[in-house]
């Protein structure tokens, strides 16, 4: 510390001195005062940044101590004045639109039913018996067998700790008749368990005990050590074996140093929107008031007046003034409103709340509290990564930082995430979306969570347990709407269902029997099973079936009624909770997703009016266990039944230590039209039986430097492009589906080659085929199709689809009439095996299958795209008065066989966490021969256009040279190995951007800037990608700065309010067409 000169500096000269440095050391300054230890902090930097003068570091380092950090500031990233006189409190004054305690679950018991169900013990919230504020909470009990519970929320419910330090716990309890009862601390160590989730450590449970018997309000305090390998601490209320009733308030957990020296009265500072329930955060949108309150608390049994001044503040410049006098009564609890901000007028970007409390003219406390500003964060392509819990505003902005680095975004993973979370994304204008499992325990029937791999029967089908799953989904997703960066998305998970297998519990029996009055159906197989296995064989003969034929209809029941019946109660108290909400499962099953009849997976049956209707939704990680080319098939297998809903889908950012493994699949998935794409994940979950959960650096390099600079800069066009028709469907039967449970697995292998021998083919359902909500065919194919159902079989035949019905020699059913032919010489994939396509010796891009496929299809369907390289698959899109051209690079035969022999000796649930350095070694010295990270691969492509075009490489911005002739357009091109391109064909070249902008702008109006792509006089009606700028009159660039695209009538138009504190003069808009690089500016003033 005496290296550092304690001299004094008035501010101006810290501010001359301060003016010296670039923006950057500034900045960097500023955030290296988080150190608690100051003195050391100013060393330092002292070292790190010569041209700082040791005492102005020194004055510095203790006007920062002294909370007068506000003279310093640039404006910008003050949440690292975030704090709290308190690691952690309660008085259970905050409540959440159920009238339940923020950020608390409702209450349990513990292993137990939710205690809805039963009435012992009996938590409620007590407006009539407090010890301060407006209420306390009530726990009363007449039995003394069941044990009580309520905790924090996994995703806010932990509190960073330091090891080993000495922490006190206090709270006031009013008992009656109290035997026992206690609160639980569990410390836990997050590092070792970034999620968050419960990780309690052997003798970690520290109890602080209710006092007994029947007493008035008593003051319990007690103190405890954390451990050496814990770093934070969960908080838990408990009512266990216990009879009477208590009350408690007032609960406070903090240093035991920091207790030991709290003054009289501590001053606390929330903001928060005027609005029922809304959580207290830092960060706002400009669209509501805010209003901001001080908190006081008599910590000593004393009484006092004070007076508790305000000032917002931004860049040194006060707009807003208040001070109010305060009467505070022994250990009361005394809500001060300071003032309501309206922000609908001001500048986006961070105000400083600078608050003091006065007694007789002396400074008691101050509080420095940032408040933020921000714009509504752009969502329109969610790419996003899943996260677990950071405790700290250090850690979570940091985690932050690195994702607006990446170019990618949270998925909060555990459910609701904490205001501190929520306000970390919305600081850097990210937008976040939740994962929401619920945890429902009945007697004898469990419905497990996603991290729960048990195989024991569900008996999923109880209405209760419908009720109480979507209750709780419900209710997070309406909690978290309060938090404006939160995208109305959310993941929940059925991977309990397909672990399951085919459910036989009464409920089912019953429920089956009383639908289609069929009992549910025995096979042999099964006899003698209450619950069993997944099986492959049945002794159903082969050929046409009855639609009610028992074991079709208990299957269809399974899918519809059951699962569906589940996804239809949980997406309604999603949609009541929040209208805009949209919810789906990620539904996985590693390399199997979305299509398990054992489980009561089948889209059609699942989504839509029969399930969840607003998004479509499935988990694949396929490592090499399958193709990288099947994401294609699963997406496309996802929309049937609900072709127009939106598609996100989760990969994995952890199964690879190869960069092109992701960005294979990236591509994939974006050539088949996904809107959204969310990692699982960044961080490691306990009890998950996985080698490894956090993403590797692989993935992250892949992101950076690849996958998220596209989704950034065309994200927004990539959403609105249209899939074109298709040429040829591919029947997907799920009536052989259910005799044979491998079916959609053979239909991949047969997609794929389908796919790699550009036959332009998509999955079509048999509930699409009767009725006719399907694009009209030229041809549908029928794979191994062994079991058919009559009224299906019919309507093929009839050809009243309009499509030749074609079969290949593996199908056993029996189709006649003049629209069917039965090619027995043609082959999609070898029949009988459901890995057909996996394996060392796959039927995967056989050029000999893909030769005869292509010569026999291109028969009956003339083909409308023709490349001249059998591993780069296509797909077409159209928008306005353009269409687009999707090209991937994909895996040879070669290079996949010896991706799944790494697989297999890696031998780790499809990932490479076990492969040993020599074996990596080995991959990527295989993978650098093959050229995979340097080398391109040439392609010459013709596509079927009715006139000339002209031919762009959008992502690349450039004009390809094109030739036209008899309605074939032919290009070439390259593609980096395992990458894609985006080809648009425009009619004609844009050649200028018109801006319409107003010439004068009034600050704290809104107004709008528009922009248009045109040829000459015209405009193009199409969607372009376009880079918008805005510019203040000092050269900044303003956060309504984005990639964006026109519509389709190739028009853009962006609202903007420049608000009254920002400066006045010249403002400049500049907008770029990023597929040819045209631009144009144009000034406008604003007074």
């Amino acid at each position: 510390v005496s290296c550092v000169p304690e001299q004094s500096l008035t501010d101006e000269e810290i501010k001359a001195e301060l003016a010296k440095l670039t923006p950057e050391e500034r900045d960097a300054l500023l955030k290296d005062l988080e150190n608690e230890n100051g003195a050391l902090a100013g060393q330092a930097m002292a070292k790190r940044f010569s041209s700082v003068r040791p005492e102005v570091v020194a004055a510095l380092v203790k006007a920062s101590k002294e909370q007068q950090i506000l003279e310093f500031t640039n404006c910008n990233d003050l949440f690292t004045l975030m704090d709290s006189k308190f690691l952690w409190s309660l008085d259970f004054e905050d409540l959440d639109d159920e009238g339940w305690i923020q950020g608390w679950s409702k209450p349990s018991l513990y292993g137990g039913k939710p205690l809805p169900f039963t009435s012992d013990p009996h938590f409620e919230l007590d407006n009539t018996i407090k010890h301060s504020g407006q209420r306390s909470l009530k726990i009363s009990s007449n039995s003394k067998s069941n044990y009580g519970i309520i905790s924090l929320n996994v995703n806010g419910g932990a509190v960073r700790t330091i090891p080993g330090e000495t922490y006190t716990i206090s709270f006031w309890a009013k008992g009656n008749n109290v035997p026992t009862a206690n609160l639980a601390i569990y410390q836990i160590a997050v590092k070792a368990t970034p999620s968050g989730f419960n990780n309690t450590l052997p003798k970690a449970d520290k109890f602080a005990y209710f006092p007994q018997g029947t007493y008035d309000w008593k003051k319990v305090v007690q103190n405890f050590t954390v451990l050496p390998d814990s770093d934070a601490l969960f908080v838990n209320i408990l009512f266990q074996d216990a009879a009477g009733t208590v009350w408690l308030d007032d609960i406070v957990v903090m240093p035991k140093k920091q207790y030991d020296s709290l003054p009289e009265t501590t001053l606390e500072v929330e903001t928060r929107t005027i609005e029922v329930a809304a959580p207290a955060h830092h960060y706002f949108l400009r669209d509501k008031p805010i209003q901001a309150k001080a908190v006081l608390r008599n910590q000593k049994g004393t009484t006092g007046t004070y007076t508790v001044k305000a000032e917002l503040n931004y860049c040194g410049k006060i707009l807003q003034q208040a001070q109010k006098t305060v009467s505070v009564s022994s250990y009361d609890r005394v809500d001060v409103p300071l003032m309501t901000i309206d922000p609908s007028g001001l500048e986006v970007g961070d105000y400083l709340l600078k608050v003091t409390m006065e007694q007789n003219n002396k400074i008691i406390d101050t509080v420095l509290y940032p408040v933020g500003l921000r714009l509504q964060p752009q969502s329109d392509f969610i790419f996003s990564i899943g996260k677990g819990v950071d405790l700290d505003p250090a850690s979570v902005f940091a985690r932050m930082d690195k994702y607006k680095s990446n170019k990618i975004t949270p998925l909060f993973y555990g459910g609701e995430p904490s205001a501190l979370a929520a306000d970390a994304a919305l600081s850097r204008n990210m937008p976040f979306i939740v994962r929401s499992v619920p945890n429902v325990n009945f007697p004898n029937k469990k419905l497990i969570n996603g991290s729960d791999w048990s195989t024991y029967p569900l008996g999923l089908f109880d209405e209760n347990m419908w009720l109480e799953a979507a209750q709780q989904i419900g209710s997070v997703v309406k909690r978290t709407s309060h938090f404006p960066a939160f995208f109305p998305l959310i993941f929940t998970s059925d991977d309990y269902v397909i672990h399951g297998g085919w459910d036989w519990a009464d409920n089912i029996k019953n429920k089956l029997k009383q639908l289609p009055g069929i009992n549910v159906p025995t096979p042999k197989e099964f006899e003698g099973q209450s619950y069993p296995p997944n099986v492959q064989v049945f002794n159903q003969l082969k050929g046409l079936v009855d639609s009610n034929e028992p074991w079709l209809a208990y299957n269809k029941f399974l899918s519809k009624d059951v699962m569906g019946g589940y996804n239809k109660e949980v997406n309604k108290a999603v949609i009541q909770a929040n209208p805009n909400a949209k919810i789906g499962p990620i539904s996985g099953g590693q390399a199997w997703p979305l299509y398990q009849t054992t489980g009561g997976l089948y889209p059609p049956y699942n989504f839509g009016e029969n399930g969840f209707n607003k998004m479509l939704s499935y988990y694949a990680y396929l490592s090499y266990w399958r193709p990288e080319i099947s994401y294609m098939y699963w997406n496309d297998i996802s929309r049937m039944g609900n072709r127009n809903l939106p598609l996100y889908v989760m990969p994995d950012a952890v199964y690879s230590p190869d960069p092109s493994y992701y960005w294979n699949n990236f591509y994939l998935l974006l050539a088949s039209g996904v809107d959204g794409l969310a990692y699982f994940i960044d961080q490691s979950i306990q009890g998950q039986p996985f080698p490894t959960n956090s993403a590797t650096p692989e993935f992250w390099d892949a992101a950076k430097n690849e996958m998220g600079p596209v989704i950034e800069k065309f994200g927004s066009l990539f959403t609105k492009l249209e899939p074109a028709k298709r040429s040829v469907g591919l029947l997907s039967s799920f009536t052989t589906s259910t005799y044979s449970t491998s079916q959609p697995m053979l239909d991949l292998c047969a997609y794929n080659n389908l796919m790699m021998a550009h036959v332009d083919v998509e999955p079509v359902a048999e509930e699409e085929i009767l009725s006719g909500n399907y694009p009209q065919y030229d041809a549908i194919l029928l794979n191994g199709v062994d079991w058919l159902r009559n009224d299906v079989a019919q309507k093929l035949m009839s050809g009243t689809t309009g499509s030749k019905i074609i079969l290949d020699k593996h199908s056993a059913v029996l189709l006649s009439g003049n629209y069917v032919q039965q090619l027995n010489n043609l082959e999609f994939v070898t029949n009988g095996y459901y890995g057909a396509c996996a394996g060392t010796d796959p039927d995967y891009g056989k050029p000999d299958r893909l030769a005869a496929i292509r010569t026999e299809i291109d028969k009956i369907v003339p083909p409308t795209v023709i490349i001249d390289k059998d591993t780069v698959v296509s797909r077409k899109y159209s928008g306005g008065t353009s269409q687009y051209l999707w090209l991937v690079d994909v895996h040879t035969k070669d290079e996949y066989i010896n991706l799944y022999q790494f697989t297999l000796t890696a031998n780790s649930h499809g990932g490479f966490a076990n492969l040993s350095n020599n074996q990596l070694t080995l991959m990527k010295a295989y993978l650098q021969n093959q050229g995979i990270y340097t080398s391109n691969t040439k392609v010459k492509v013709k596509v079927k256009t009715t006139t000339a075009v002209k031919v762009v490489d959008v992502l690349n911005g450039k004009v390809i040279p094109s030739t036209f002739a008899n309605e074939w357009t032919s290009f070439q091109t390259e593609i980096g190995r395992l990458k894609g391109k985006l080809i648009a064909f425009y009619p004609v070249l844009p050649t200028a951007v018109l801006i319409d902008a107003p010439t004068s702008i009034t600050s704290g109006t809104s107004a709008f800037l528009k922009a248009s792509i045109f040829a000459g006089r015209n405009r193009i009606s199409s969607p372009f990608p376009i880079y918008v700028e805005l510019f203040d009159p000092n050269g900044k660039q303003h956060a309504y700065t984005r990639y964006a695209a026109t519509d389709a009538q190739g028009e853009y138009q962006l609202p903007i309010l420049i608000g009254t504190n920002a400066p006045k003069g010249i403002w400049k808009v500049q907008v770029t067409e990023l597929s040819t690089g045209i631009k144009n500016s144009k000034t406008f003033n604003v007074n």
